[in-house]
């Protein structure tokens, strides 16, 4: 299959290459220097045993000479979103199929511009990848990729599945796709979220007595959102799981964190504003998503600022 990826970043490559063992995979750079590098050099991928392996891809800024691809995937901030779409639309048939696997929630609403129901999917994923280069990156994390469509179609999801476990990467398909991409925003909202606002890695939430307790309080806020938008978590059970990925992730560092130190907008308004959205949507109030909103916002103006 002709697979485009809307983002040549970590996670954009990480998955760009593991999917060109078996497909023609198109990674779409927001630089030319990127672009040029990866044509000319490969895709190097270092694995967490030591081992590296490079990967031929194609790779270009500009895809108006470009056909439709079979697949897209969006790995583009949430902000980019439109842009990035809005720039690549010849990459986007009648039969071409969206999939996002960005972090937060929401972002149905933006492909839905671009695609209908049943060409939309929603994914979240557990595997992590640190950019090293313009064409290098290193594997971090590792586990399962959860793909559903939005339109229920679990013909189509487990398409997409089945195309990424054949090439290596762990994925199913699943009929709520709403739950799983709000247990992963548990995560991110509870605890990725501080990071950017303390400026310390993801362990060192659980490590201190006040961020660990600002986390859970978080986290059960976020659960209440959730199960009022139609999911069924326990409280106690999502604080241990966010708990226990702050204890696992020694020398973590969230993008959140990334972009705040760097001056760089966040995604926040996918994390932590879709919580805020979905309390004030079904009336749960959750006061501290909504407190620490403003402090990322306040850091985003303070950098813009400078």
């Amino acid at each position: 299959m002709k697979i485009a990826i809307l983002g040549a970043g970590a996670m954009g490559s990480l998955f760009g290459a593991y999917l060109s063992r078996k497909h023609d995979v198109l990674l779409v750079c927001r630089r030319d220097s990127a672009a040029n590098a990866i044509l000319t050099e490969g895709l190097r991928l270092n694995e967490n045993d030591g081992t590296a392996s490079l990967y031929k891809t194609r790779a270009c800024t500009n895809t108006s000479d470009e056909s439709p691809a079979d697949v897209v995937i969006l790995f583009v901030k949430d902000m980019d979103s439109v842009s990035a779409l809005s720039a690549n639309r010849s990459l986007i048939g009648g039969n071409t199929l969206l999939l996002t696997l960005q972090n937060g929630g929401g972002h149905e609403k933006t492909l839905l511009s671009f695609a209908d129901e049943q060409h939309v999917l929603l994914g979240v994923t557990q595997q992590g990848a640190a950019r090293l280069s313009d064409r290098e990156i290193r594997h971090t994390g590792y586990g399962q990729t959860k793909i559903g469509s939005l339109s229920g179609s679990k013909e189509t999801a487990d398409m997409i599945a089945g195309m990424f476990n054949d090439c290596g990467l762990p994925a199913v398909s699943v009929t709520d796709i709403h739950q799983a991409v709000w247990e992963k925003l548990m995560t991110n909202a509870g605890a990725s979220a501080l990071t950017g606002i303390l400026q310390v890695t993801i362990d060192q939430i659980a490590a201190v007595p006040e961020s660990r307790e600002l986390c859970e309080t978080l986290v059960r806020e976020a659960v209440l959102a959730a199960n009022a938008d139609g999911c069924t978590f326990d409280a106690d059970e999502e604080v241990q799981k966010v708990l226990s990925v702050c204890e696992n992730s020694v020398g973590g560092i969230p993008s959140i964190c990334a972009d705040i130190a760097a001056g760089r907008r966040t995604e926040c308004e996918a994390i932590t504003g879709f919580v805020v959205r979905a309390g004030r949507l079904h009336g749960v109030p959750v006061p501290t998503h909504e407190a620490v909103l403003r402090l990322i916002h306040a850091l985003e103006a303070k950098s813009a600022a400078l």
